[in-house]
């Protein structure tokens, strides 16, 4: 279930993926944001701060409505490519904040998906690392927590991870570090902590059944959708 993997010094690091998170809230910016937009560039703050915090404002489940994240497909454990994004769960109730939750709830669910099935692989997952744009708000890292009953766990100039794990590994290779280890001693630094909330986590995994049921039952209307527009 997995993108592939690599084995450094004798330790396997599989890569699970989530096609084009970022892409997906762009759309979700360009698509339902216009108000906090505007009172992002008239604040001089950033439109994803505002949308966050419109997310906060719906409760856990974002009053009953799910999101597939699905707009470009979706590879993982998923492998399928006639996957699309869906809404469900929309009434008259439904707000603007709910549906802005439930799309960051789906991303996140999606990743608890490669959680689980580590886990349910015989894997002990009690702190996950997160880094780049999501791991930036607390309320997201708090609602990553909740979703994965996971520490949520973020370093110093997490940005740069990809750029520092080269750094580690070329230190390791010349002979300046001893291993990994002495590298990861060195370069890098915890910057936070998130806890799980356990009674939102017991919430989330009844919220993970529907959503992964409804991925489910939207397989066989995938196959019909993509036969209908590619004949």
């Amino acid at each position: 279930g997995t993108s592939g993997g690599v084995t450094v010094f004798g330790a396997k690091m599989s890569f699970p993926g989530t096609n084009a998170v970022g892409s997906t809230l762009e759309w979700i910016r360009r698509c339902l944001c216009a108000e906090e937009e505007r009172a992002a560039t008239e604040e001089g703050v950033s439109v994803f701060d505002r949308i966050v915090q419109a997310a906060e404002r719906s409760p856990v489940g974002a009053n009953g409505v799910l999101f597939l994240p699905y707009l470009t497909n979706e590879r993982g454990y998923r492998r399928n490519p006639k996957t699309k994004g869906v809404f469900f769960g929309l009434g008259l109730t439904t707000t603007h904040d709910d549906l802005l939750r439930a799309g960051i709830e789906g991303i996140l669910l999606n990743l608890y998906g490669y959680v689980k099935r580590f886990r349910e692989g015989g894997h002990i997952i009690k702190v996950l690392n997160a880094n780049g744009g999501l791991s930036k708000s607390p309320i997201i890292r708090q609602m990553m927590a909740d979703i994965t009953g996971s520490y949520i766990v973020t370093m110093q100039n997490s940005a740069w991870s990809g750029p520092t794990g080269c750094a580690m590994l070329a230190c390791t290779a010349i002979g300046e570090a001893a291993d990994i280890f002495e590298a990861e001693e060195r370069f890098v630094r915890m910057e936070s902590m998130t806890e799980p909330d356990p009674k939102n986590h017991e919430k989330y995994e009844k919220i993970y059944e529907l959503w992964e049921a409804l991925y489910e039952a939207q397989i066989p209307l995938f196959e019909k959708q993509f036969d209908l527009q590619n004949h």
